[in-house]
């Protein structure tokens, strides 16, 4: 620990990510990176799955991360335990139809509706028109929208207004193979985005508890899966916070983060790593016995 402390000091990084495991020790990749044959490489890594809390017209980082905190208890409701016996039984983490009636169709019309503004301009609404495959359909609505855009409606009834009458077109009788949309919209606009390409590829790795994101200067803490429907992205710790007081970290807002990561996460990792070791020399001592019997 403190060479590695040390090592810290030195070279300042902004980030520390965990490494995967790679085919040779790290500690000696110039000798094979002179091979020229791709020796050194990462064979195994953390699964992760990045969600994208940032996709939307006006950004607000209460709302949508609202959004994103509340599907995911969901998620970690109904699938945890699953995942935890094994990935094996992960096919789906959850239905899309559950997420849709459950979470993102009140959500999206009691508060993006509004707070987003969605309807309010020409240049908005026909983001959302761009979405209905019928080109007449859409047509019609933008020129009903077009023509009654100077009346003395305000901007939170035409949110409002607009939405039902896109809602009452799409699932008129003539229209039946267009009632999809209305929840496609609603996805698009609510649903937590996965950032695929960081579960498949082997370049992206963990970031390591407690350390600060380099745009909003957040710290990366631990979420209480048990709990999480308590948490909100926006009470995190910043690096503001914590930095005058940082060597008395029990009297800053990360004491219940480290406190929950020491009795969760470090202290059974521990145990299963000493029972672990304590198998292994059993298994040698045993082995070493039945040699001597011989």
């Amino acid at each position: 620990m403190p060479e590695m402390e040390s090592s810290i000091k030195e070279k300042c990084p902004f980030k520390i990510d965990i490494g995967p495991v790679y085919s040779v020790d790290p500690a000696k990749r110039h000798a094979y990176a002179q091979s020229g044959n791709n020796v050194f490489v990462p064979v195994e890594r953390e699964l992760i799955f990045d969600i994208t809390i940032s996709v939307s017209i006006t950004y607000s980082g209460y709302i949508v991360a609202v959004v994103v905190s509340t599907a995911g208890s969901v998620i970690v409701e109904q699938e945890s335990s699953a995942m935890n016996k094994g990935l094996q039984l992960l096919i789906i983490f959850v239905s899309t139809r559950l997420a849709y009636t459950d979470v993102l169709k009140c959500f999206f019309e009691d508060r993006l509706l509004l707070s987003q503004q969605l309807f309010a301009s020409e240049e908005r609404y026909q983001k959302i028109l761009d979405l209905i495959p019928d080109e007449n359909v859409a047509s019609e609505l933008h020129n009903k929208w077009q023509g009654n855009r100077r009346s003395s409606i305000s901007k939170e009834d035409a949110n409002a207004t607009r939405w039902e009458q896109l809602k009452s077109t799409l699932q008129s009788g003539k229209h039946k193979g267009l009632r999809r949309c209305i929840e496609e919209i609603v996805f698009s606009y609510s649903y937590p985005r996965l950032d695929m390409e960081v579960s498949k590829h082997m370049n992206h790795l963990l970031k390591a508890p407690f350390c600060i994101h380099p745009k909003t200067g957040s710290v990366c803490v631990p979420i209480d899966p048990d709990n999480c429907d308590d948490f909100d992205p926006t009470t995190v710790p910043t690096l503001s916070q914590v930095w005058p007081t940082a060597q008395n970290w029990e009297r800053t807002s990360l004491e219940k983060s480290v406190r929950f990561f020491r009795t969760l996460f470090l202290q059974p990792l521990l145990k299963a790593c000493k029972e672990e070791l304590e198998s292994s020399y059993n298994a040698k001592l045993q082995q070493s016995k039945n040699t001597l019997t011989w």
